[in-house]
């Protein structure tokens, strides 16, 4: 279990390596590995880039792959919510739980309470288990279950926090 969330510490730094599992999606168009989307709309930008770079700046294309790097049948996820007044983060968690749970059929969600201070030592909230089930009707109600904070945690002490819980993936 520990060179799991290892491996995923790692790739959180240096990428995600490589993906060694089919995606439970079925899908007739999957987004290749290495598509990028061009980071700058403006010509003259472009034109500057290509005269001094090797590789114009560009984001990773978003979308399903084929394979993907998380092992849905033993991930753990986790979702925190934080910051200040967003009325409709019920339906962020919602949203994805529901992906995770039908789509990936990953069972362990888990909803870290209260914000980043959710994933400290003194926190004294457990994380809340999630499925389709328990968050049908979360929409229906303004902000977030979860609950946030604000305030500077320790990033070290976060990571701890999530490798001492399993949890492999995290949505913020």
């Amino acid at each position: 279990m520990y060179w799991l969330i290892l491996r995923n510490l790692i790739s959180m730094l240096y990428g995600l390596g490589e993906c060694l599992f089919d995606s439970p999606l079925i899908l007739d168009d999957y987004v290749d590995e290495g598509e990028c989307i061009v980071f700058s709309s403006q010509v003259a930008n472009i034109e500057h880039r290509l005269k001094t770079c090797d590789r114009l700046p560009s984001f990773e294309k978003a979308g399903a792959r084929a394979k993907i790097f998380h092992d849905p049948k033993s991930l753990k996820v986790g979702i925190v919510t934080c910051g200040g007044f967003c009325p409709g983060l019920n339906n962020v968690i919602k949203g994805i739980v529901l992906t995770l749970e039908n789509d990936y059929g990953i069972k362990n969600i888990f909803g870290i309470r209260y914000g980043y201070k959710g994933l400290t030592r003194e926190c004294q909230f457990k994380p809340i288990s999630l499925s389709a089930r328990s968050v049908r009707h979360l929409h229906l109600n303004g902000g977030t279950v979860l609950g946030s904070s604000r305030g500077n945690q320790d990033p070290a002490e976060m990571v701890d926090q999530l490798i001492s819980l399993g949890i492999g993936l995290l949505f913020c």
